[in-house]
C-alpha cells in the first residue's frame, strides 16, 4: 500500500488508495486486455548469497547502475555506526492486550492507543506517548517518541514498545511503565522504512524495507575491498551481507529486514534475517512469521511468500504465486496450510474502481424501480481557490469541492432492492435507530458494459511441509476486470469482495486445501473494503456506499450458497475503519467505530450568508471590470486598487465558502438478530481515529485526545 495508511495514525478525508485511483483508472481498458497464465509460478526458494560481492552485483544489476562507497563489516554492523536513536523526531478477529482489533488472536498489532489492565490509557499524540488516568481526566506521564509513532503494550511485563519511521530510517523504543512513570527507556534505529511490527508475548518482530540503497564504505579484509560497491540499510542491518537471502525471481534494488527484540536485556535484535525484495504484507501466528515480496516474472506480477520460524527466524519454506495481495488479510494460516487471496494482475493497471466527484454517486438507474441506500446529506463545500494576481480575468465562479469519502464511478440497474435507513443522529443524547430492512431475495445487479479482463481473483492454498508448494486453488471469481477490495478468512470459509462496476460478496469454501470452491455470491451497489466476521453466520462489511458516505452492512452467511444483506446503516461522511481495521473496537457485545463528518464553520466576523454572497458577487464584478480595462496593457505591478479588491474578495470567500474540518461521530453497533442495532452520537470533538469507552462517556483519540460525555459534549482536552 502507498504510505501504508495502516502505518499512519492520521486518517485522510478519504482512503489513500481511493483518492489515488484516477491515473490507474485511465489505464484500466488497456490493462484489461492482458492475457495471464493460469499456471502456478514455480516455488521461489531462498538461499544466501555466496559472498558480499554477489549481493552487490545483484543490487547493481537490479538498479541498472553501479554503486560506489562503503558498507558493513563481516558481522553486518555499520563501520561508521548506526544512526542515533535520538531522532527527535485471524482466522477470526482477535484482540491485543490493550483491546486493539487484530487479525490473529494473541498477536498484538501497532495502534495509537492501548488500555492497561488497570484501566489507564496509553495514547499517541504527535511526538509523544501520554499515560492517562483511568478516568481520562489527567495526563500522568509523557514519553517523547518519533513523530507518527505507533505502540503496543505488554501488560504482563509492563513494557511499552513504540516505533516510528520517517521513510528514511526507523526507530524502535522500549520503555517500562512503573507506577505513573516511564522508566528504563532505550531505543534502536535502522535505515529504511517501517513495514510493520507485531508482538507475540514478550517479543516484538519488526519488518523494515530499504529501497534507497546508498554508497557506503566496505568492511575489513575478508568481506570485500573498499570502494567496490554498496549493501543495503546503510550498514545498519544486523545481518551480514553474505547472509542475505534471495530467490530465483527478479528483484529490485531493495531488501527487507526482519528482526526480533525481547522485553529484557539490552535493546537489540536477538534474531534477524534479510531478504532481497521490498516486503509489503506480514502475517504472524504463534509459531511463524510470513512476509510477502512482490516482483515480476517477465510482464507478470508475482508475489513471493516466505515463512520463518518465530523462534529464531529460521527460514522454513518459501514459495510464490502469480498476482498481488490486497493487504494483510490476504494471508491466513489454518490447519497446516497457508491461504492467499490474490488478484492475478497488477491492480495498478487492471480493474481498479474509478473515483467520482463527491456527491455524484455511482449512477443508480431508478427507472428499473429499484432504490439505492438513502443518500447522505451533502457535505459542506471546501474553500474555493483564491483569485490569482494576474492580468487575465479570473473566473467569476469559484470551484468548490467537499472532502468526503468518494464512491467509485459505475452504472448499475437494480432488480429487487434492499431498503435501508440512516441511523438518527443527535447532539443531546445518543439515539438508537432500528433501520428497516427487507430480507427477501438478495439484491441482484445487471452490470453495465465494463472493460473485458476476465475473472482476475482466486484463493491459492500452500502446504507448510518444507517449500510452500501450491496444493490447490479456487476457480477465478469476480466480473471481468474486477479486483479484490476486501478479503477475510474465517475457519473453513473465506469472504471476498470485488469491485469495478458492481459489488459482489463471495463466500468461498476453503475446507479442502486441494479444491477450494466458490459457494455463493451477493451483488449490491458500493463495496465493502473491511470485512469483520461476528459469528459463524454473520459478517459486517464497511465501505463506501452508492452515494457518498461510509456504510456498515450486516450480511447473513448462514447459507453459503445464498448470502443475504440483512441491514445497512450510513455511519458518517468518512470513517478510518474502511482502510484501518483498528478504528473498530469491541466492547462487550457492542462494536465502537470511529467516524467523522466534515462540517463547515463560518468565521465569526462574517455577516448573513446572503449579504456576504451579494458582496462577493459585486466585488468579483468590479475585479472583472478592472481586468478588462488592463487587457493589452503592459504593467510593472497589479494596481493597488485591484490588489485591494482581491484582498476583500479573498476575505469574503472564507465566509461564503468556509473551510471544512472533521468532527467526531461515535458509532455503536450492537448486532442482534437481523439488525445492526446502530446508534450514532455526534460530538464536539475534532477528528476521531479511535474511540474508547470511558465510564458513561468516551475518549476520542485523534490529532487531539478528547474526553466527551454521554451527550457528546467535550469535557476535557488532554495533552
Amino acid at each position: 500500500m502507498a504510505p501504508s495508511p495502516r502505518n499512519q495514525p492520521a486518517a485522510p478525508p478519504s482512503p489513500v488508495w481511493l483518492r489515488a485511483l484516477g491515473a490507474a483508472g485511465a489505464l484500466a481498458i488497456i490493462g484489461a486486455s492482458i492475457v495471464l497464465s493460469t499456471e502456478p509460478v514455480a516455488a521461489a526458494g531462498l538461499e544466501p548469497f555466496a559472498s558480499c560481492d554477489d549481493l552487490r552485483a545483484h543490487l547493481e544489476e537490479a538498479a541498472g547502475f553501479a554503486y560506489g562507497g562503503a558498507g558493513r563489516d563481516d558481522a553486518g554492523v555499520a563501520t561508521t555506526g548506526a544512526p542515533s536513536a535520538a531522532m527527535d523526531q485471524a482466522e477470526s478477529a482477535g484482540a491485543g492486550d490493550g483491546g486493539t482489533n487484530t487479525q490473529v488472536a494473541g498477536i498484538d498489532e501497532l495502534d495509537v492507543v492501548e488500555v492497561l489492565a488497570d484501566g489507564r490509557i496509553l495514547a499517541v499524540r504527535d511526538d509523544r506517548v501520554l499515560l492517562v488516568d483511568a478516568a481520562g481526566a489527567q495526563v500522568l506521564a509523557t514519553l517523547p517518541v518519533p513523530p507518527g509513532s505507533q505502540i503496543t503494550f505488554d501488560d504482563e511485563r509492563s513494557v511499552l514498545w513504540a516505533v516510528g519511521t520517517d521513510w528514511q530510517s526507523t526507530t524502535l523504543m522500549r520503555s517500562a511503565v512503573e507506577g505513573d512513570a516511564f522508566t528504563g527507556t532505550a531505543s534502536w534505529s535502522v535505515a529504511g522504512r517501517l513495514v510493520d511490527l507485531r508482538r507475540a508475548g514478550g517479543a516484538v518482530h519488526l519488518v523494515v524495507v530499504d529501497e534507497d540503497i546508498v554508497p557506503m564504505e566496505l568492511g575489513p579484509a575478508g568481506s570485500a575491498s573498499a570502494g567496490d560497491g554498496a549493501v543495503p540499510f546503510a550498514g545498519t542491518s544486523p545481518v551480514a551481507c553474505d547472509q542475505v537471502l534471495h530467490s530465483p525471481l527478479p528483484g529490485g534494488p531493495a531488501t527487507t529486514l526482519v528482526a526480533t527484540f525481547t522485553a529484557a536485556g539490552e535493546l537489540g535484535p536477538v534474531a534477524a534475517t534479510e531478504i532481497v525484495g521490498a516486503g509489503d504484507n506480514v502475517l504472524v501466528t504463534d509459531t511463524a512469521l510470513y512476509v510477502s515480496t512482490p516482483s515480476y516474472d517477465g510482464d507478470q506480477p508475482v508475489t513471493g511468500i516466505h515463512r520463518f520460524d518465530l523462534d529464531g527466524l529460521t527460514l522454513t519454506g518459501s514459495g510464490s504465486v502469480t498476482g498481488r495481495l490486497l493487504n494483510q488479510f490476504s494471508l491466513d494460516e489454518h490447519a497446516g496450510h497457508l491461504r492467499a487471496a490474490v488478484t492475478v494482475a497488477d491492480p495498478g493497471f487492471i480493474g481498479r474502481p474509478m473515483p467520482v466527484e463527491p456527491g455524484i454517486g455511482i449512477g443508480i438507474d431508478d427507472s428499473a424501480g429499484g432504490a439505492a441506500d438513502e443518500p447522505v446529506a451533502p457535505s459542506a463545500a471546501a474553500e474555493p481557490p483564491r483569485p490569482e494576481t494576474t492580468l487575465a480575468p479570473p473566473s467569476s465562479e469559484p470551484t468548490t469541492s467537499a472532502p468526503a469519502t468518494t464512491a467509485p464511478s459505475t452504472t448499475t440497474t437494480l432488480e429487487p432492492s434492499t431498503t435501508t435507513t440512516e441511523a438518527t443522529t443527535t447532539t443531546e443524547a445518543p439515539t438508537t435507530s432500528e433501520p428497516s430492512t427487507t430480507t427477501t431475495a438478495p439484491t441482484t445487479v445487471v452490470p453495465s458494459t465494463a472493460p473485458t479482463g476476465g475473472a482476475l481473483n482466486e484463493i491459492v492454498m500452500f502446504d507448510l511441509d518444507g517449500a510452500l508448494d501450491v496444493v490447490g486453488r479456487s476457480p477465478r471469481f469476480g466480473h471481468d476486470g474486477e479486483t479484490l477490495q476486501g478479503i477475510r478468512f474465517a475457519g473453513d470459509v473465506a469472504y471476498a469482495v470485488t469491485f469495478l462496476q458492481t459489488d459482489p460478496l463471495y463466500v468461498i469454501d476453503v475446507s479442502d486445501p486441494s479444491a477450494p470452491q466458490v459457494l455463493g455470491q451477493l451483488e449490491i451497489p458500493g463495496f465493502s473494503a473491511y470485512l469483520h466476521p461476528i459469528s459463524a453466520t454473520q459478517v459486517i462489511g464497511f465501505g463506501p456506499g452508492p452515494e457518498t458516505g461510509v456504510l456498515a452492512r450486516l450480511f447473513d452467511v448462514s447459507d453459503p450458497a445464498a448470502p443475504r444483506l440483512l441491514d445497512t446503516v450510513t455511519i458518517a461522511t468518512d470513517s478510518p475503519v474502511v482502510y484501518d481495521h483498528h478504528a473498530l473496537r469491541a466492547d462487550g457485545d457492542r462494536l465502537l467505530v470511529a467516524a467523522n463528518d466534515w462540517v463547515a464553520e463560518r468565521p465569526s466576523r462574517c455577516g448573513p450568508l446572503a449579504t456576504d454572497q451579494g458582496q462577493l458577487d459585486e466585488l468579483q464584478r468590479r475585479i472583472d471590470e478592472q481586468y478588462r480595462r488592463l487587457e493589452g496593457q503592459t504593467v510593472d505591478q497589479v494596481p493597488p486598487e485591484l490588489q485591494e479588491l482581491q484582498r476583500q474578495a479573498d476575505e469574503l470567500s472564507g465566509c461564503v465558502y468556509p473551510s471544512s474540518f472533521p468532527q467526531a461521530r461515535i458509532v455503536t453497533l450492537t448486532p442482534a438478530g437481523n439488525s445492526l442495532g446502530a446508534s450514532i452520537l455526534e460530538t464536539e470533538a475534532g477528528e476521531a481515529q479511535r474511540v474508547l469507552p470511558l465510564g458513561d462517556g468516551y475518549l476520542v483519540v485523534g490529532p487531539q485526545i478528547t474526553r466527551v460525555g454521554p451527550t457528546g459534549a467535550t469535557e476535557a482536552v488532554l495533552g
